[in-house]
């Protein structure tokens, strides 16, 4: 993954945050899309920072392991 990448959240990811009840029912998997930034700085080995679309439910810039992440 590097910097520019569009991504969403893995199938496998997903299904654990909605069987979880981290992720809104109503919101499909494919409308959560963002962008690998890495302006944000230095991150350990296997975590990017992502800046997700505007009007998403999550914050604007999250990290996240790279693992719960699928390039589009």
């Amino acid at each position: 993954m590097k910097q520019g990448d569009t991504v969403i959240y893995s199938q496998r990811h997903f299904e654990w945050l909605e069987s979880a009840g981290k992720w809104p029912r109503s919101v499909n998997r494919r409308r959560m899309v963002g962008v690998v930034d890495g302006s944000l700085g230095a991150t350990p080995e296997g975590v990017v920072w992502v800046k997700w679309q505007p009007g998403s439910w999550c914050p604007t810039y999250l990290a996240h392991f790279e693992d719960n992440l699928e390039v589009l």
